[in-house]
Order: C-alpha cells, then sequence, then structure tokens
C-alpha cells in the first residue's frame, strides 16, 4: 500500500478508497472524509483523525502471503494504536480484532459501530454515545 508516514492530509477525501496496507502513521488527518474507505491491515498509529469522517469503514485484517500467493496463517491487523479519533463520525464501521491500544474515542459518534473481538481495555471512550452502539458482530464472519 502506499506511505503516508507523516503527511499532513487535513481535510482530504479518501471516500470509497482502497487502502489495505496503507501506512499513515503519525499523520495529520484532521477532518479528512474517509466513507466506505477500506482499511484493511493500515497502520495509522499516533495519527490524528479528531473531527474526521470514517462512516462505514473497515478496519479489518489481510492475510499475510507467501512469494507463491499462499496463505503463511499469519494476518495482518489495522494498527490504531493512540490514533485520536476525537469527535470522529464512526457510524457503521467495523474494528475487526484492530490493534487500538491507547487510542482516543472521545466523543465521537461510535453508533452501529461493530467492534467484534477489538480489545478495547486501554481506549478512551468518555463522551462517546456508546448507549446505541457497541454491536459485536462481525458482518460476513460466521
Amino acid at each position: 500500500g502506499a506511505c503516508f508516514d507523516k503527511c499532513i492530509l487535513r481535510g482530504a477525501l479518501f471516500v470509497d478508497t482502497i487502502l489495505a496496507m496503507c501506512s499513515m502513521r503519525d499523520a495529520d488527518m484532521k477532518k479528512v472524509r474517509m466513507n466506505g474507505a477500506v482499511m484493511d491491515g493500515v497502520r495509522m498509529a499516533n495519527s490524528d483523525c479528531s473531527e474526521a469522517i470514517f462512516q462505514g469503514v473497515k478496519f479489518g485484517g489481510i492475510d499475510q502471503r507467501d512469494k507463491k500467493g499462499a496463505k503463511t496463517g499469519t494476518m495482518w491487523r489495522a494498527d490504531l494504536t493512540n490514533t485520536n479519533f476525537e469527535q470522529a463520525d464512526l457510524r457503521n464501521s467495523v474494528f475487526d480484532e484492530a490493534q487500538m491500544k491507547g487510542a482516543n474515542l472521545t466523543k465521537a459518534n461510535v453508533a452501529g459501530v461493530a467492534f467484534g473481538d477489538t480489545d478495547l481495555s486501554d481506549v478512551e471512550l468518555e463522551g462517546a454515545n456508546v448507549g446505541l452502539v457497541l454491536n459485536g458482530n462481525i458482518p460476513g464472519r460466521r
């Protein structure tokens, strides 16, 4: 995937974009619009995504493959460690076992979000509308 590490992407438009395995570490992503983007295996550690729109985004995993294309049994999960989603719109997004240690979802709109088996133990959810949400089911998973 593309590398946007430490880039200023403030207000950028990535609607319905495939950003699988993209690296966006330490990026300024305030107010970006990523509605419907596919972000499986994305690396966004320490990025500022405050007031951004991530409606319907999938933060899932990608199977690692060897040089012949066979699955190795290792899954590359989305890395959202220490990412700031303060006041972000995350409605109907899917977090499929994403790494979220230290993520900030203060006052984020998480209505209809599926967190599945994602570890939320170090995630800040103060002021988020968690009373409406937290669907444990990952769409398409049996």
